[in-house]
């Protein structure tokens, strides 16, 4: 009977694992969607801020600058090798750089 008892505590023991294991898969499992969120809507600031300071109608005075901004940024987006089907952290480090770039070509003087 004592090795009946055993084998049922050890069950139970293992079941807990189970559900504790699940639980923290889980835990992973929304810290990495919430990481994604937040990462795209920075992302998606930065390129607001572009489209916005290209457009702006105080740009727009200074045509020749805004012109040559954009023939810079359309020289950094065309350099840039991404594979965005495959998820890389290179590419995520890529994309920051160049929207990094992108707002100092904007912000020079």
């Amino acid at each position: 009977m004592n090795k009946a008892k055993g084998l049922k505590k050890k069950k139970e023991n293992n079941d807990e694992n189970f559900k504790e294991f699940e639980l923290s898969l889980k835990k992973i499992e929304l810290s990495l969607e919430e990481m994604v969120d937040s990462y795209k809507r920075k992302r998606e600031g930065e390129l607001s801020f572009i489209r916005d300071t290209i457009f702006s109608n105080s740009h727009r005075q200074n045509s020749k600058k805004i012109m040559e901004s954009i023939k810079k940024i359309n020289s950094l987006v065309e350099k840039i090798k991404l594979k965005p089907q495959k998820g890389r952290g290179k590419d995520f480090a890529r994309v920051e750089n160049l929207l990094n770039e992108i707002c100092s070509i904007l912000l020079e003087k």
